[in-house]
């Protein structure tokens, strides 16, 4: 996770993956779609770019969505 001029930004290598999971992935990060990821809160990323690491592996980097931050900030608030 890191932050810079366009938000904070998050970064991960998950699998192993199914062919169809990663195709899926591949055509919401063509088409800019948000993608969620479901760790112990779901985490919504924008601006997402894959990188093959292994044939069932890919590397996931996007920019935390500002859904995100609002949620949160009304749940602390």
């Amino acid at each position: 996770m890191g932050y810079g001029v366009e938000g904070y930004s998050f970064g991960c290598t998950i699998g192993p993956l199914s062919d169809e999971t990663i195709a899926a992935l591949d055509r919401a990060a063509a088409s800019h779609r948000t993608i969620c990821l479901l760790f112990p809160q779901p985490l919504l990323l924008e601006l997402v770019t894959l990188e093959r690491r292994e044939p069932q592996r890919v590397r996931i980097v996007g920019r935390i969505s500002k859904a995100v931050k609002a949620s949160e900030s009304a749940r602390e608030g």
